[in-house]
């Protein structure tokens, strides 16, 4: 057998496929899997081995793709996947296995390819779609913990303990947290603000008191040595962005300044769950808005 640093990684991976096959019975205190009770329960008559295999497989690759169709709608400004083709071609095969089962099969998957939430006005999605989206999060987490476990042990135990300075220690703690869970890119960035923040603690302790004013506070004189200020004012006067945008684009660019010079203040206004959708959904309406106005290349 190969070589794993995670035992569990191994176990949880081979109980997820029963999960999203709802291949399992919970008895309370214990659950058993792999007992194939969805299939006796949606399918009276026994299916053959060649058929358990199919929907087996069909059933695992659908519910791939459609978690990973549902993220990317909500998470990438990539060009979203065509899936015309991949439903077009599982109807074939289900009708070509003259399964009713398989047929039954291929139009739910088509329901949660093309489906919407119930109101248009809700933020809630269908629980099938909701479904796919926890199994493709689910997958993902589960592929991760091999490699937390294998870099978390290759680090060295720290020797130095007690630093004074708060916002090096928040900047250690989140850039090992980028670091073991693969977020490379977040990472680096913290690993700048660690150095910025650990020099200018050497150097010039005295800056560390020095208050940051809210962007919407700073004089007309003030905001023209900001880039994103500056930029954020022409936009609204060439009425590509609102009074509502500018002010959403101003406490983007606090939220990270802050993030940078002054964690502990970061985490008192932006830190918790509501207010971090709060700026990532404001960071997505700027986005889009100015997205519109430029002409493409």
């Amino acid at each position: 057998m190969e070589s794993r640093i995670s035992k569990r990684a191994h176990i949880l991976k081979r109980v997820l496929k029963h999960i999203n096959a709802e291949d399992f019975q919970d008895f309370g205190d214990y659950m058993v899997f792999g007992m194939e009770s969805k299939l006796r329960r949606e399918e009276p008559a026994p299916l053959t081995a060649q058929d358990r295999d199919f929907m087996g497989k069909l059933d695992d690759a659908i519910g791939r793709y459609a978690g990973h169709m549902l993220s990317q709608e909500r998470t990438s400004l990539m060009p979203a996947s065509d899936f015309t083709v991949l439903v077009n071609r599982l109807d074939a095969l289900a009708k070509g296995s003259g399964s009713k089962f398989a047929v039954k099969y291929v139009q739910m998957w088509r329901d949660i390819f093309t489906g919407l939430p119930t109101q248009e006005t809700s933020d809630v999605l269908p629980d099938a779609q909701i479904d796919a989206l926890d199994q493709h999060y689910a997958e993902k987490i589960i592929d991760k913990l091999e490699s937390v476990v294998s870099r978390a042990s290759r680090l060295q135990r720290l020797e130095l303990k007690g630093i004074p300075k708060r916002s090096v220690q928040i900047y250690f703690e989140e850039a090992h947290r980028c670091y073991l869970y693969g977020f490379n890119l977040a990472c680096a960035v913290m690993c700048r603000a660690i150095l910025e923040s650990a020099l200018k603690a050497r150097y010039e302790p005295e800056e560390e008191t020095t208050a940051r004013k809210p962007s919407k506070e700073l004089p007309p004189n003030k905001r023209k040595y900001s880039p994103i200020l500056k930029w954020l004012d022409r936009a609204q006067e060439e009425k590509i962005l609102d009074g509502s945008r500018v002010e959403a684009g101003e406490n983007i660019k606090d939220a990270g300044d802050w993030a940078v010079h002054r964690p502990d203040e970061f985490e008192a206004n932006w830190g918790g769950d509501d207010e971090l959708e709060h700026l990532v959904d404001d960071t997505r309406k700027v986005v889009e808005d100015l997205h519109r106005a430029t002409p493409t290349t």
